[in-house]
């Protein structure tokens, strides 16, 4: 599904990606890590086409190193979810209209359907009874939920999660094990059950 080239990045003189090629499986989960500032965040912004970069990233035969910044925006809306390290959550705005963004910028579902979906998926992370409450008043871990909930609304082949579950606390982090079975739980409703990261 996704296969790297040469990847490299740097920021003026520090060099954070040397010459990185890696094939990634269709299938499954692939956990990636190292110390503070290796470059793990830096090479997940490569994938999602966030940054310009050296090299070669192909994935599902789209070049996504040659294609237009609208071509990219399109690409990370229909096939990837991110899971942001800093959540970019709208803090003014509520759970619920969070974590139906996706759905509402390229979606062409019902309304019915969309508010059901999203349903779903804050019940499945926890917070269905807070989707009216404004992110701003969220602790740190439910706004990594509110995250994670966005990340899997346009149900995408790609999830790039980075560091998911840094800001939730133990109780939590065992309860859901936590993109496993989130993953798992969303995905069964597909024909395919298998979860990308």
């Amino acid at each position: 599904m996704i296969e790297v080239n040469n990847l490299s990045k740097n920021y003026s003189k520090q060099k954070v990606l040397k010459n990185i090629s890696i094939t990634f499986p269709r299938y499954g989960l692939v956990v990636i890590y190292g110390p503070s500032g290796c470059g793990k965040t830096t090479f997940f912004n490569a994938i999602a086409g966030l940054l310009d970069f050296d090299g070669q990233i192909i994935f599902d035969g789209l070049d996504i190193s040659s294609i237009s910044e609208n071509k990219k925006a399109e690409y990370r809306l229909k096939k990837i979810g991110f899971i942001f390290q800093d959540f970019k959550l709208f803090s003014n705005d509520t759970v619920f209209n969070n974590a139906a963004f996706p759905l509402e910028v390229s979606s062409a579902t019902s309304p019915f359907k969309k508010k059901r979906k999203v349903f779903d998926l804050l019940d499945i992370v926890g917070l269905k009874n807070r989707a009216n409450d404004k992110v701003k008043n969220l602790s740190g871990g439910d706004k990594q939920r509110v995250a994670i909930a966005r990340a899997l609304a346009n149900d995408p082949k790609l999830i790039l999660a980075d560091e998911p579950t840094g800001s939730l606390d133990n109780e939590n982090s065992k309860k859901y094990d936590l993109i496993f079975e989130i993953g798992k739980i969303h995905m069964s409703k597909k024909k395919d059950k298998k979860l990308n990261f």
